[in-house]
């Protein structure tokens, strides 16, 4: 039977008693219904495992005891950094529960001219908020130890240009406009921005200023891609070509 794993966002060591925080508690006592001296693993996003015992447990409070540190990395020799355009209902999680399985790094959500969720600052924050979350149970599923930034949503522009100076990264937008194909044997970089536009795909003009600020247009074949389709197809060839798949 596989361990369960957690995410605990506090520090500990082996020998240390903790209070798992009330969400993870409850899950454990309610839904998994585990019991003293059941087993978990634990991770707190520093790229350890911590192998815990289950020392009481009640419906709102778990107390655990970490038992084993093991070191168990499974990031990928590739740093990639997803920009993806801020898409309608479901579409989001999606692409950042599959990102994070396939070993990205972080995730920028953007908004663009072309961008039909329009939110306050406040929203933005709780859907971010959520993000992270959905990232976070995505890393306990696959097994990663480290968990990927969902960070503040931004404009699009804006944030290439934070970028601008990143002269060692390759820098990625995939366009149904572009005639290029990606050529892996072209690069040598382990670091990647990946730009993905949202449903209709990012202007001419937003494609045109990121080109200006050093992004190279790609074309995923002859049909038209999905926004969640498209950064997901991406990641993996990027993966393949140059990472850990």
């Amino acid at each position: 039977m596989r361990t369960l794993r957690f995410y605990v966002p506090l520090e500990f060591s082996v020998g240390d008693v903790i209070k798992a925080p009330e969400n993870t508690a409850r899950h454990i006592a309610q839904v998994l219904r585990l019991r003293v001296n059941d087993e978990v693993t634990l991770f707190a996003g520093d790229g350890m495992e911590y192998r815990a015992k289950i020392l009481d447990v009640s419906k709102k409070q778990l107390s655990l005891e970490i038992t084993t540190a093991i070191a168990n990395s499974l990031e990928s020799n590739i740093r990639i950094h997803l920009i993806q355009a801020v898409s309608k209902g479901d579409r989001m999680d999606w692409v950042i529960q599959k990102a994070v399985e396939l070993g990205v790094t972080s995730i920028q959500p953007v908004t663009s001219s072309r961008t039909h969720v329009n939110l306050s600052v406040e929203r933005f924050e709780k859907k971010r908020l959520h993000w992270q979350a959905v990232a976070i149970a995505a890393c306990e599923q696959c097994g990663r130890n480290v968990v990927p930034e969902v960070r503040p949503v931004a404009a699009l522009f804006d944030v290439a240009q934070g970028y601008r100076a990143h002269s060692s990264m390759q820098k990625i937008l995939l366009s149904p406009q572009s005639n290029a194909k990606y050529r892996h044997d072209k690069s040598t970089a382990d670091d990647f921005l990946l730009a993905i536009g949202p449903e209709g795909g990012f202007s001419d003009q937003e494609e045109q200023q990121l080109i200006a600020l050093g992004f190279e247009s790609y074309r995923l074949g002859p049909r038209i891609l999905r926004t969640e389709t498209a950064a997901i197809t991406a990641i993996s060839i990027l993966q393949a070509y140059h990472g850990d798949l």
